[in-house]
């Protein structure tokens, strides 16, 4: 697909996909394990942390493990809260020890569960329904209106509305009931928080993974070279560079100054001289020294597998291959967006009575137009 085919226009389900996209990743955000955990252990080792933080509620299982809730079938997981800030990529620390293993081989995994009640991806919806089969917590994902109006002559701002809506199953007893309307009042708080820390929301978002540490200093990265006829020059300022820990933003890709073979030659005595720049206290995280041993060298050969991709700025940090790092093309930018409320309450869906809230957003999109116009009217020839 052209990048040209995903910029901005009035069509309101990129922007409800792009929503339910934003919140599998958040809520969700299932991750399996890298290396055995064991008894009494309290650092796990996963593949990716990036969307957890201190104090989350997380669930682990694994194959054996079953949730039920309906049936009150609840065995083999175990919910546990992450007691330090996330520091590396690949470890969690949690509170309280383990009460039994969890393997790699048994496809350990984690996720979130606020309040510890678990929401699976396939329970958050496009679209509100009389109707939800869900196993516990649902979240539906409804488009509610599209309006427009000029910011200058040729330049219009498209505001799209969504309603978010979270249901939680209704329990027997009294103590059941209000635990419910806590778990319905924690994933709207969750989800309202989540929008206020992506003002600019992900929408229609390409990326690909670095295959080259990134250096600071310098205006470009290496990808894989199967990947780069879909990243070609453009001058809009719509790319960026990140790993789990930082990110430089608003970059256009241009035409690289020197060729791809040179400057793959010359990389390692970049790495090697990286320690004496002075970084950022974002990136502090990850040192300038400590590279990771998986990095790979670019070949030298004639088919390289990796591509060089150009910057019309240089990186103020360093991106790791160990902390994630990416090149990513963001193809619809909402320049403004808000959650602008939340409203709770019960409500009945079909038969069944449901704990219920709604989030309303609206975010903002900018589309320019060419004047003249071409006109499309006029008398009919034969």
């Amino acid at each position: 697909m052209s990048i040209d085919d995903a910029r901005p226009n009035s069509d309101i389900t990129a922007i409800a996909d792009g929503m339910i996209a934003l919140l599998k990743q958040n809520l969700v955000s299932h991750t399996v394990l890298i290396q055995d955990a064991h008894i009494g252990d309290t650092a796990i080792y996963v593949d990716d942390n990036l969307r957890y933080d201190r104090n989350n509620n997380i669930v682990l299982m694994d194959n054996s493990s079953v949730y039920n809730p309906d049936a009150g079938e609840i065995t083999g997981l175990e919910w546990h809260i992450i007691k330090d800030y996330i520091t590396e990529t690949n470890k969690i620390v949690l509170k309280e020890p383990l009460q039994k293993d969890f393997l790699v081989s048994n496809n350990g995994r984690i996720q979130k569960a606020i309040k510890n009640a678990i929401l699976f991806a396939k329970d958050i919806l496009y679209g509100d329904r009389e109707v939800i089969p869900f196993d516990y917590v649902a979240v539906t994902v409804d488009s509610e209106r599209f309006s427009s109006e000029w910011l200058a002559l040729r330049l219009m701002s498209d505001e799209f509305r969504l309603g978010i809506n979270v249901y939680v199953k209704s329990g027997g007893t009294p103590e059941q009931e209000e635990l419910n309307l806590r778990i319905r009042d924690a994933y709207a708080n969750a989800i309202y928080n989540l929008l206020m820390g992506n003002i600019h929301l992900d929408v229609a978002l390409d990326d690909t993974p670095l295959k080259v540490d990134a250096v600071a200093g310098t205006n470009y990265v290496y990808i894989n070279s199967n990947d780069i006829d879909n990243w070609p020059i453009d001058p809009c300022h719509r790319y960026s560079v990140q790993d789990n820990f930082g990110t430089n933003q608003d970059l256009a890709i241009v035409e690289c100054g020197v060729s791809s073979s040179s400057s793959l030659s010359s990389l390692s005595s970049s790495v090697s001289s990286i320690s004496s720049f002075s970084e950022s206290s974002a990136s502090s995280i990850s040192s300038a020294t400590d590279f990771s041993s998986s990095s790979s060298s670019p070949s030298s050969s004639g088919n390289d597998p990796y591509s060089k991709v150009c910057f019309d700025f240089n990186l103020t940090r360093n991106y790791l291959l160990k902390d994630k790092a990416v090149l990513r093309r963001i193809n619809r930018y909402l320049y403004n967006s808000q959650a602008a409320d939340i409203e709770y309450g019960v409500t009945q869906k079909g038969s069944t009575i449901l704990k219920a809230a709604k989030i309303s957003w609206w975010g903002k999109e900018s589309r320019d137009y060419v004047f003249p116009q071409v006109g499309r009217g006029g008398t009919i020839g034969e």
